[in-house]
């Protein structure tokens, strides 16, 4: 298994943190997860927007949005598929 490490350096920017509503019962935690680790790192909940999407294929869609728009430093998605 390759492992990647490296140093974080806050630009002090806002984050976008992309989220699927469906499968809800596991996408609320993973960003409840999400927002702690920024914590951890010092980014205060006042940089960080959550943009909830109906599924898993507006999660593209809505992070190319906002890349285009540059006012975000950082974009995290989320979303969950499982088998049915």
């Amino acid at each position: 298994m390759t492992e990647y490490t490296g140093n974080f350096t806050n630009t002090h920017g806002k984050i976008a943190i992309v989220v699927a509503k469906f499968n809800e019962i596991v996408t609320k935690n993973l960003v409840r997860g999400a927002k702690e680790t920024l914590h951890q790192f010092g980014i205060q909940d006042d940089e960080i927007d959550v943009i909830w999407v109906p599924g898993a294929f507006e999660i593209d869609f809505t992070a190319q949005k906002l890349i285009k728009s540059d006012k975000y430093a950082g974009i995290m998605t989320l979303g969950a598929v499982i088998k049915g």
